[in-house]
C-alpha cells in the first residue's frame, strides 16, 4: 500500500504542493469508504481510524505493533510517500 503525506507538519513535505490543510466540498463530493488520518508526532506518526484502530510508528523499517497482536512496518517510498510492509 502507498499513502500519499499531505499533512502540514510534516517538514519532509513543506514544500510540496500537496502540504496543507485540506478541507473537502462535502456538498460537492460523493466520499464513500473509511476514513483515516495520519499525523506527525514527536517520534514518528500517529495513526487512527477515528474509533477502533489507533497507533503510533515511524517510516524506519522497524515492527510497531498496532492490534491483535499485529505489526506494520513503515518505509519511505519518497519525499511525499510512505510504503507499509
Amino acid at each position: 500500500m502507498l499513502f500519499v503525506a499531505v499533512n502540514a507538519g510534516l517538514a519532509a513535505a513543506a514544500d510540496s504542493p500537496l502540504a496543507g490543510t485540506w478541507k473537502p466540498s462535502v456538498e460537492k463530493g460523493k466520499f464513500t469508504g473509511d476514513t483515516f488520518t495520519f499525523t506527525a508526532s514527536a517520534t514518528g506518526f500517529h495513526y487512527t481510524n477515528g474509533s477502533t484502530v489507533s497507533y503510533d510508528f515511524a517510516t524506519d523499517g522497524k515492527d510497531y505493533p498496532t492490534i491483535a497482536d499485529r505489526t506494520v512496518a513503515w518505509t519511505k517510498a519518497g519525499d511525499n510517500a510512505w510504503d507499509d510492509g
